[in-house]
């Protein structure tokens, strides 16, 4: 099916990809993954010791009885016109406790007209009320302003809970800890101290990581460090957060340290002894307390055999909230339904949206 020159390209991602297999360097990138934000360089100090094992069965009865709270979003465009979207949005979180579903509240669906005319009138306006500020910049895209306006969401869950929950309890948010949004570390810093100050544990766990080494992914290589000494056990490796000795390893768009984006102290951590997956974990980086016992109890949640080593809860939050195929179709109907009873043609609505990419892709 494929000609001598497409094999060789592919023999050559191959050839790419094992050269990098045991690729080490002297710093970890915490790669940006906003347009606003540069990267975060720190040195790559990860020794042996920076392994160490946990067991939630040490926990007892004593450590029972705390809540466990689990946040997400949802967010998907429906219609696009080119100048225009309509998306839909959603949040909403959910409270365990001693392993049962004790309360939960999800956002109705809330559907946003974003044209390029009014994109900073919306956000401006919903940042504000969140932040208590202006923003500084605006996003440049239609659909980037619709994911803002779902992560903006969220937080408004996360704050409704740091002023709910109690001492021992944990907040789990889906993502890393990194302000990602220009002015948005002056949320983190407020919901992150008032975390603290009440003993709630403020946590960060990432379904994918940007952390790399040079090419090379840097969960898969801790990964397998992990496994060769602690084979079917819980276990997490702290990456510590140092300035690289060398500035000139990376260049001079990326910050080095922490540079205010990063509020997590930043783990890989295996939440359960038999899941082959590990997961990028940050903890509120004002926490003090040793993370043996908080992985403990988020371990508590990792046994569903479905989602074997996740917490359960964030992935029951991410069901509940995400917008499926079939709200999406559903929407559409609609809109279409109150269109032709407003007067506008079934021609004029197919011209506003047609896709031409949709016709040429129909017989591939």
């Amino acid at each position: 099916m494929f000609d001598s020159e497409v094999d060789s390209g592919l023999a050559k991602t191959i050839d790419f990809i094992n050269s990098i297999m045991n690729e080490s360097s002297e710093v970890i990138v915490d790669e940006s993954d906003s347009e606003e934000m540069n990267k975060i360089v720190i040195r790559n100090s990860i020794q042996p010791d920076s392994y160490r094992t946990f067991d939630p069965a040490q926990l007892g009865d004593s450590h029972s009885g705390f809540k466990l709270a689990a946040v997400d979003g949802g967010s998907h465009k429906i219609l696009d016109a080119g100048s225009f979207i309509l998306g839909t949005y959603r949040a909403g979180y959910l409270i365990f406790q001693d392993g049962k579903l004790v309360e939960d509240k999800i956002g109705s669906i809330k559907p946003q007209f974003i044209s390029f005319s009014n994109l900073r009138e919306i956000y401006s306006k919903t940042f504000s009320k969140l932040i208590g500020d202006t923003p500084s910049e605006y996003p440049r895209q239609l659909h980037v302003v619709l994911e803002r306006l779902r992560t903006f969401a969220e937080w408004e869950r996360v704050q409704e809970l740091v002023n709910k929950l109690d001492d021992g309890d944990i907040i789990l948010i889906d993502g890393s800890l990194k302000a990602s949004i220009n002015r948005l570390d002056v949320l983190f810093q407020s919901v992150l101290e008032k975390a603290v100050d009440k003993g709630i544990h403020f946590v960060g766990i990432s379904k994918r990581s940007t952390l790399r080494l040079n090419h090379m992914p840097l969960i898969p290589k801790v990964k397998k460090v992990g496994e060769s000494q602690f084979a079917k056990k819980y276990w997490f490796c702290q990456i510590f957060e140092q300035e690289p000795e060398d500035t000139e390893l990376e260049d001079d768009t990326a910050d080095k340290g922490s540079s205010g984006q990063q509020f997590g102290k930043r783990y890989i951590v295996k939440y359960h002894p038999l899941t082959r997956f590990v997961f990028r974990t940050d903890v509120n980086r004002l926490e003090k307390r040793d993370p043996e016992q908080l992985f403990s109890k988020i371990g508590l949640y990792c046994s569903d055999p479905t989602y074997l080593g996740y917490p359960y809860p964030l992935a029951d939050i991410h069901n509940q909230v995400v917008i499926t195929r079939a709200l999406r179709d559903d929407m559409v109907y609609r809109l279409q339904g109150i269109a032709m009873e407003k007067g506008i043609g079934l021609g004029d609505w197919e011209d506003l949206f047609i896709d031409f990419h949709r016709i040429l892709d129909m017989n591939v």
